[in-house]
């Protein structure tokens, strides 16, 4: 048995891992690396969504009804236009976290106004594991105090 991060683990044969986790059960992952994404990714979530839950819950009760409308009529000419630029920049430099941010945003929009609710909807979680992420770098610099 091995242990990371609090987690307990087998390796077994051809790099697999055999975890257990609370709620969900035996899982398999195909290589240790998986493995500490998931570990990794789990810790980082549940620190956070309580904290997001929350706002949620008084942003409904605040706002009761959402919004009047999910795009507007110039978002045909901006998302689709800011969506390219954003890739472009983000392939020729390391992106950094604001860029990976608004590349993730246009696609989620562009998709959703060429109709592809599906491929938007993928997009949108993308951008919610990236917020998960600066939330993350947020809380280290917090805790450095810089």
């Amino acid at each position: 048995m091995n242990n990371y991060k609090d987690f307990t683990y087998i390796e077994l044969h051809e790099g697999k891992i055999l975890a257990n986790f609370p709620n969900v059960g035996d899982m398999l992952f195909s290589s240790y690396d998986e493995f500490k994404a998931y570990v990794d990714g789990y810790l980082i979530t549940k620190k956070f969504f309580v904290e997001i839950e929350k706002e949620l819950r008084n942003d409904i009760e605040r706002h009761p009804k959402f919004c009047e409308g999910f795009c507007e009529e110039c978002s045909n000419m901006i998302f689709p236009r800011m969506e390219i630029v954003m890739k472009e920049r983000n392939s020729k430099k390391e992106p950094t976290a604001e860029t990976a941010l608004f590349e993730k945003l246009a696609s989620a929009f562009s998709a959703y106004l060429h109709g592809n609710k599906k491929e938007s909807l993928n997009h949108f979680a993308q951008l919610g594991a990236i917020i998960f992420r600066c939330m993350e770098h947020v809380q280290k610099e917090v805790e450095a105090g810089t």
